[in-house]
């Protein structure tokens, strides 16, 4: 989150007032696109065990297809395939569910979504779940249902989109290798502690064994170790020992030496031993555990004793540690499952030979970074250098209208406090990853304005997930040195927050205003942005729906903050955006807090002092066809008391000033070829009449 973010989640049992923000989900959204929505979708199925072990091909799919929704031609007229790019003869081929191949996932998708495929029509594809449930549904078929028969290396999974997704033939496969180079990027900055248990027991064998070995150094070399994300092994066979513990080694080297020198003893298989000697032992302070998000990754054959690994294993994930399973040669994933986290689809892997290592490595490396913390009463979480915070609240909240009972256990109401910044907090009691694309409530909490994040799960104590993101305060602040005291003497901080929060640099010069640049990205906040007006202030604009701000486009939108996505103008073609143009609009606010994007007519710009259109060159006609300076305010008390709200426009009945509150009032206009009617104070067709004096 930043220095000069301090965020503190606790946990208690008082349930406290707060306002609730409204849900959200772009992946039902027609029309919406961006990579927080693409990784939304792809959650949203793998959560649910749909195609879970894709090794990232729906994933590139989208990226080669539309740039994540980017590109231009995604929603085009007439064509509906959405953000995967689904042909309708290829959704055709899905639609009624009957193929062997793709019935279990037709009555799964039904299940666990509500979505009956045999229904859905080619048009809901653009919905981006919808596009990228059929794209799941088509890639099974064409892989016999079976989900190993999906390519591992990209350079196979090239040549089985060009085979069956793109219509241009192999001679494209080049193409998707070349575009899917960096989607798949990875740099998990979030602290943690992760500990991997190692299987060195005489049934697994000594090529199983460095198979096991490498994986394990990969995962490390991949990730930000031992800075934000410490590790530590245990090797264990008849019995079980630490093999290095957090704090051991200090640089990336040292870890990836001391793993694969890692022995192997050969006895029995006792992994409820290690799974013990994890939770007792390794995670705790003496041994350099830190972090409150612990994750373990056993790697074994699971061939032991099932009944007391399946009590470790549960007493482990008890204790707050996400475990993940991963299987090597003869694996026993009967066993692997018991011991893996919820959901099983996407905690359990595994390893036959080197060419699935890269396609499951990414997944493990996105699946530990975003592994949650669990919540219990009286937990504390501080944080202060992280960008986002995984919980699991065990359990459920309560909703505001609910009454508590002596009979229940006591709810968890987790408390975000924040100093010097802002955390966003999504919510949800279905999606495992709560982000802006998809959540269930939203909450807010500022310096000195904590959220409480009251909500309301509703599936019979399912865990509820929550996601903090935090943006902290511009690097001026760097001269607040004496952090601490900042931190604990609430008047001081109030008073250096505030005034480093309101004040900004105001971009709205007369050059930038004078070139049309009259939009800017609000350095504080990445759900808002900076608007000016032609007087040179700016006013800080909250983007709709909690959106994200896309300072590449200068709009409020779901693609990634910076995105180079879009496509420049060639420098041949004249950029429309002119001051002219920008000048020729204006907002209308109704009563209802809404506002109204309108054009001025033909040869007229908006005059915010007069608060209507006026002619862009007054001479061009006579002051007695366009005197706005002249104009009367008819809303008067009198009016307001009589109710009346619309009058007509002096000699110009092509439009009519329209009542607010409090005496206000706007110019409005009528479609085309209609004119304002005094009789019946609306617009109709027809001739106007004639208003003597104005000729």
């Amino acid at each position: 989150m930043g220095r000069f973010l301090w965020c503190v989640v606790t946990c208690a049992t008082v349930l406290v007032t707060s306002c609730r923000g409204l849900g959200s989900d772009s992946t039902v959204t027609p029309g919406a696109f961006g990579t927080d929505v693409v990784l939304a979708v792809i959650n949203s199925l793998q959560s649910n065990c749909i195609l879970s072990s894709d090794r990232l091909f729906l994933r590139r799919l989208a990226y080669v297809e539309t740039r994540d929704g980017t590109d231009s031609a995604t929603y085009r007229a007439g064509y509906d395939g959405g953000i995967w790019k689904i042909d309708r003869d290829m959704f055709t081929a899905t639609s009624t569910c009957s193929s062997s191949y793709i019935r279990a996932t037709c009555d799964l998708i039904k299940q666990e979504l509500g979505i009956d495929w045999t229904h859905v029509q080619w048009s809901d594809l653009r919905k981006p779940l919808y596009s990228g449930l059929a794209a799941a549904l088509y890639t099974l078929l064409k892989t016999q249902g079976n989900e190993n028969n999906i390519p591992a290396e990209v350079s196979q999974q090239a040549s089985f989109w060009s085979q069956n997704f793109h219509h241009g033939g192999t001679s494209s496969s080049a193409n998707f290798t070349q575009l899917v180079a960096d989607t798949t990027l990875f740099d998990c900055k979030k602290e943690m502690d992760m500990a991997f248990i190692l299987d060195a027991s005489g049934s697994i064998n000594p090529l199983d064994y460095q198979l096991s070995l490498n994986f394990t150094a990969r995962v490390a070399a991949a990730m930000d170790v031992p800075n934000t994300i410490k590790v530590a092994t245990i090797v264990f066979d008849s019995t079980a020992s630490i093999h290095f513990d957090f704090n051991d080694y200090s640089t990336k080297a040292q870890v990836l030496s001391a793993i694969r020198s890692t022995p192997k003893p050969g006895g029995g298989t006792s992994t409820y031993l290690a799974l013990d000697l994890a939770r007792t032992t390794l995670f705790t302070p003496a041994r350099g555990a830190t972090s409150n998000r612990r994750v373990a990754v056993l790697i074994t054959d699971g061939r032991s004793n099932f009944a007391l690994t399946s009590q470790a294993a549960t007493l482990l994930k008890g204790a707050g540690v996400t475990v993940f399973a991963i299987g090597v040669g003869g694996y026993n994933l009967l066993e692997l499952k018991e011991v893996a986290s919820e959901p099983k689809c996407t905690h359990v892997f595994t390893l036959q030979d080197f060419s699935q290592i890269d396609s499951i490595l990414y997944q493990i490396q996105t699946s530990t970074c975003n592994a949650h913390t669990a919540v219990t009463p009286n937990f504390t979480i501080t944080a202060t250098n992280q960008t986002e915070i995984k919980l699991t609240i065990q359990g459920h909240t309560t909703s505001l209208n609910s009454t508590s009972s002596t009979s229940k256990p006591p709810e968890i109401i987790p408390v975000v406090n924040v100093t010097c910044g802002i955390a966003e907090i999504y919510v949800s009691d279905t999606n495992p990853n709560p982000s802006p694309a998809l959540y269930t409530d939203k909450f807010t909490a500022t310096d000195g304005s904590p959220a409480y994040l009251v909500t309301e799960a509703t599936r019979n104590g399912r865990p509820v997930y929550v996601t903090v993101v935090g943006s902290h305060l511009p690097p001026q602040a760097a001269q607040l040195t004496n952090w601490e005291q900042l931190r604990q003497e609430p008047g001081i901080r109030q008073t250096v927050c505030t005034n480093y929060y309101e004040q900004f640099p105001n971009p709205c010069t007369p050059y930038a205003i004078g070139h049309g640049k009259v939009i800017f990205q609000y350095p504080y906040d990445q759900n808002r942005f900076i608007r000016c007006d032609y007087h040179g202030n700016p006013y800080v604009t909250l983007c709709p729906n909690r959106q994200t701000f896309n300072p590449a486009t200068l709009t409020c939108g779901y693609a990634s903050p910076g995105s180079t996505d879009r496509v420049p103008l060639p420098s041949s073609y004249p950029n429309p955006c002119t001051p002219e143009h920008i000048q020729a609009q204006f907002i209308h606010c109704d009563l209802f807090g809404d506002a109204w994007l309108q054009s001025c007519p033909s040869l007229e710009v908006w005059d915010q002092i007069q608060q209507t259109c006026v002619a862009d060159r007054p001479t061009a006609q006579p002051a007695t066809t366009r005197s706005h300076s002249t104009l009367v305010n008819p809303c008067t008390s009198e009016a307001e008391a009589a109710g009346k709200q619309f009058f007509p426009y002096p000699c110009d009945h092509t439009r009519f000033i329209h009542c607010g509150v409090a005496g206000a009032y706007w110019v409005q206009f009528c479609p085309g070829g209609m004119y304002f009617d005094p009789a019946t104070y609306i617009c109709v067709l027809g001739d106007p009449q004639h208003t003597p004096g104005c000729d």
